[in-house]
C-alpha cells in the first residue's frame, strides 16, 4: 500500500466512526463544550481583573520586597563586618598569644638572674678584700671557682658581664641607680 491509499482508508475509518456517533451525543457534547467556552470567557475575564489586581498588589509587594531585600543587603553587610572584624580580631589574638609564648621563654629565666646577680656582685667584692698573704688558701680558691662556675653558667643563658666603669653612660646598657646634680 502507497501513502495515499492508506490516508484514504484511514479518513473512511474516520467517516465511519463519525457516523457511527450517534447525533443527540454529538449535540450534548457540543452545548457542553459551548457552556464551558462561556465559563472559561467569564474566568478569563474574571482573570484579567485578578491579574490586575496582582499587578497593583504587586506594586505593594515589590516596594516592600525592595524595602526587605535593602534590609538584608545591609544587614549581610554589617554581618560581613562583623565577620571580617572577628577574623582580624582572632589573627591578632593569635599574634599576640605567640609573642607572650616567645617572650615568656625568651625572659623566663630574667628574674631568677636578677636575682643571682647581686648574689655575683658580693662574692666578686669579697674576693678583692682578700689579702695577698690568702690568695693561697683554699677556701679563696674555693670560691673563686664557685664565681667562675656562676659567670659560665650565666653565660648559657645570655648574661655577660658589661664594662661600665669609665665608659660614658648609655641606658640601653647601663642602668641608672641616682641622679647627681653637676654643672656639666
Amino acid at each position: 500500500m502507497d501513502t495515499r491509499e492508506k490516508k484514504e482508508s484511514l479518513t473512511k475509518d474516520e467517516e465511519k466512526n463519525d457516523c457511527e456517533i450517534p447525533k443527540e451525543d454529538i449535540d450534548k457534547a457540543l452545548e457542553e463544550a459551548e457552556d464551558e467556552t462561556d465559563l472559561s470567557g467569564k474566568d478569563v475575564e474574571e482573570g484579567s481583573l485578578k491579574e490586575t489586581d496582582q499587578e497593583e498588589g504587586e506594586g505593594v509587594d515589590s516596594n516592600s520586597l525592595m524595602e526587605e531585600l535593602e534590609s538584608v543587603k545591609k544587614e549581610s553587610l554589617e554581618k560581613q563586618d562583623q565577620y571580617v572584624r572577628a577574623v582580624a580580631e582572632l589573627e591578632n589574638f593569635k599574634k599576640r598569644v605567640q609573642k607572650e609564648a616567645i617572650d615568656s621563654r625568651k625572659y623566663a629565666n630574667e628574674e631568677l638572674i636578677r636575682e643571682i646577680l647581686p648574689v655575683m656582685d658580693n662574692l666578686e667584692r669579697a674576693l678583692e678584700h682578700i689579702d695577698e698573704d690568702s690568695a693561697d688558701d683554699p677556701l679563696v680558691e674555693g670560691v673563686r671557682m664557685v664565681q667562675k662556675q656562676f659567670f659560665g653558667t650565666l653565660e648559657k643563658f645570655g648574661v655577660s658581664a658589661i664594662e661600665a666603669l669609665g665608659q660614658p653612660f648609655d641606658p640601653n646598657f647601663h642602668e641608672a641607680l641616682m641622679q647627681v646634680t653637676t654643672d656639666d
